[in-house]
């Protein structure tokens, strides 16, 4: 069912007045099956994503957020805009909320108040919770399909990440480590890296392949907190064409499993 829901299972005479039809009877057959196929469609890549929006800018203790969507344990709910008021050293996760809209407040025929209009939001609260803030939203998100030895597929989800390597100079120095800021380094899949020369005119990638010298560098080893470079001794890339400092030497791209 959709996030926000007209209660109608009490009993004592549900009044039902025309805004509860503008406001959920009205949009009921037209939404529930499109809010039905984006919860399981988003539900076949994970129980937990950002799906839209949910953008955190600012500093502590005063970040805000934009208005945007989640699923949470499976189930869809929209995330309200938060302004200066979030401080994500306790507050990073997201939570489920369930609460009612004042507006929905109805005195039934045998006198009972009761609360209709439910709503269920995406909230910031607390550290325990399933969904970082922090975490990519879903278009940042490239869905293959992983099959283990034992021959199980499944769905899994990649992001990239593209890393400035910064200064170089490859005449003097043979390797450089760049951080890479991925939590998980188990988790990186493919990595490749494009050097540029000191003119800005050629972009080659590091292991490229020449008839003189085979590959010409490459990447050495990655860690927990770096990728680290290796240009071949004697290579296209040990030349002065490539000595050039305070000047980004070229990039890291990295493809690695959320």
């Amino acid at each position: 069912m959709p996030a926000d829901r007209f209660i109608t299972t009490d009993n004592g005479g549900h009044p039902v007045v025309l805004d509860d039809i503008r406001r959920f009877l009205g949009q009921e057959a037209a939404s529930e099956s499109i809010y039905q196929f984006f919860d399981e469609f988003l539900s076949d890549h994970s129980a937990n994503l950002k799906v839209q929006g949910c953008v955190i800018t600012g500093s502590n203790p005063t970040k805000s957020m934009t208005e945007g969507w989640i699923l949470l344990a499976g189930e869809l709910m929209k995330v309200e805009a938060r302004t200066s008021d979030i401080d994500d050293t306790t507050d990073n996760t997201f939570t489920k909320q369930t609460s009612f809209d004042s507006a929905g407040d109805k005195t039934f025929l045998n006198g009972a108040s009761v609360q209709t209009y439910q709503k269920i939001r995406g909230i910031v609260n607390g550290t325990g919770g399933t969904l970082p803030i922090a975490q990519a939203p879903w278009a940042e998100f490239t869905g293959y399909l992983f099959r283990d030895t034992g021959g199980t597929e499944t769905l899994k989800n990649l992001r990239t990440k593209i890393i400035e390597i910064g200064d170089w100079d490859m005449d003097a120095n043979a390797n450089i480590s760049v951080t890479h800021g991925i939590a998980d380094h188990q988790g990186i899949r493919s990595a490749e890296v494009m050097i540029r020369n000191d003119a800005a005119t050629l972009v080659t990638n590091l292991d490229a392949f020449t008839a003189a010298n085979g590959a010409e560098g490459g990447i050495s080893a990655i860690n927990s907190g770096t990728v680290t470079l290796q240009r071949l001794a004697g290579g296209t890339f040990d030349a002065t064409i490539y000595d050039s400092t305070t000047f980004n030497r070229g990039w890291v791209t990295i493809q690695y499993e959320i």
